[in-house]
């Protein structure tokens, strides 16, 4: 199998909202950081074979696939692939995750993954939509259910603490046992706890 391995890691500053940066959009400025990044490696931008870019909020400026927009707003070569991911708070997580599996595969040799965010021009929430009908009736039925549920593990919860009463040893000791992986074996052996 190929090693996966980072490269580099290169990063734009962190404003305040509104504050200076505000003023830039998203797409430009992480053209400046993957520029900056093929200039410190000495790389054609033509070498790269992917890019995924994480973007959480797409919409506005930064939906119209933000991913592929970045590298051209850069200036590199149309043959360069871009796509976005949206995984909410692990997107860019997720495109490491992407890149990683690609090169182990042996699909790609030199990808970057990278995540962009640009909170003042495109607020955090602003692609949220209203709950359609059906979600809010599944959200309410599965929280009688939690309520049916809560009440008959406080009923099972009654019934355990008188009879163990009795038992109270017993009950320590296995609270305290727990399952762990022998050596030799993918098994788990119990083994008394410390």
């Amino acid at each position: 199998m190929t090693d996966a391995l980072i490269v580099d890691a290169v990063r734009s500053p962190i404003g305040r909202r509104n504050g200076a940066l505000s003023g830039t959009r998203g797409d430009e400025l992480c053209a400046q950081v993957l520029n900056g990044m093929v200039a410190r490696q000495e790389l054609d931008p033509g070498e790269i074979e992917d890019v995924q870019m994480g973007c959480v909020t797409q919409i506005g400026e930064q939906g119209w696939n933000i991913g592929r927009m970045v590298p051209l707003v850069a200036g590199w070569p149309e043959t360069v692939c871009g796509t976005s991911v949206d995984r909410q708070c692990g997107s860019s997580m997720q495109c490491n995750f992407n890149a990683a599996a690609a090169i182990w595969s042996g699909q790609l040799d030199l990808v970057v993954s990278a995540g962009v965010e640009m909170m003042s021009r495109v607020p955090m929430g602003s692609n949220g939509g209203d709950l359609s009908d059906k979600s809010r009736t599944g959200a309410r039925s599965r929280r009688s259910t939690r309520e049916n549920s809560s009440a008959r593990s406080s009923r099972s919860k009654s019934r355990i603490r008188t009879s163990a009463r009795s038992s109270r040893w017993t009950r320590r000791r296995a609270v305290t046992r727990r399952p762990r992986l022998s050596r030799h074996s993918s098994r788990p052996s119990f083994r008394r706890g410390r």
